[in-house]
């Protein structure tokens, strides 16, 4: 293949990666913006002037639709590389690889990341609530701003949680893919859409590697779990494999 055609086909796959991503993310956020909503609406003021919040129910709802998050996105890219590569047809036991690698991320990942969305809340309600006490603000004015705040977040927040964990999910999933496939080169494609580019990310566009050595930024892919806030948080870049089934 030459390097003209090899790089029509890599931005190619980027750009329906991007395209699985999108559509997977606006589904997600509408599942989100309904957890923060029905949080929201929970708010009350209970016996003595205690401020109840149903924080269990949001933590429930929230890891109900992580674990959805992955499933929706994995099998939105999966299909992308499927009709481009033909996967189901020449690898043994495709759908028994998707399930299995969909299943390893959830048990690993989405514990932990309902966690942090928990915890961010809480911290930020709680915040309120303390400051408002303090100024001597009765429970029926908090317990009525708490309730504001938490609908402001699902305009605030919740685009940023389903973009962030919708990519987490597309990106793992081609990752693990590439690894049960022929493949043995990834490139780094960044793309534009945020308010700032990110220069690392800028530099590496098209920033080719074998399968299993770090990018210069110290990834393995783009959104690669674990990684840091400030390389994932609004990152529109994708990493493409050179497939070879």
């Amino acid at each position: 293949m030459t390097k003209k055609k090899d790089k029509k086909e890599m931005l190619q796959q980027a750009k329906r990666l991007r395209q699985a991503r999108g559509k997977a993310t606006k589904f997600i956020k509408k599942k989100v913006d309904s957890n923060f909503n029905q949080l929201a609406d929970s708010v009350n003021v209970g016996d003595n002037d205690i401020i109840e919040i149903d924080f269990k129910t949001f933590k429930t709802n929230m890891g109900k639709t992580i674990v959805l998050t992955h499933r929706v996105a994995t099998t939105e890219t999966i299909n992308v590389i499927d009709e481009m590569y033909g996967l189901s047809e020449k690898v043994p036991y495709f759908q028994d690889i998707v399930d299995k690698r969909l299943n390893d991320f959830n048990k690993k990942n989405a514990g932990e990341t309902v966690k942090k969305i928990d915890k961010v809340t809480k911290e930020k309600i709680n915040k309120i609530i303390t400051e408002r006490q303090a100024d001597g603000i009765n429970a029926k004015q908090i317990a009525k701003e708490v309730k504001e705040n938490v609908k402001d977040m699902t305009k605030s927040r919740s685009l940023t949680i389903a973009r962030t964990e919708t990519a987490k999910a597309t990106a793992y999933a081609n990752w693990m893919l590439a690894h049960e496939t022929l493949v043995n080169t990834k490139v780094w494609i960044h793309v534009g859409g945020g308010k700032k580019h990110r220069e690392n990310h800028l530099n590496m566009d098209g920033e080719e590697r074998p399968l299993d050595e770090l990018f210069s930024n110290g990834l393995q892919y783009a959104h690669e779990v674990g990684a840091s806030a400030g390389e994932v948080i609004n990152c529109y870049c994708t990493t493409t494999y050179k497939f070879k089934v």
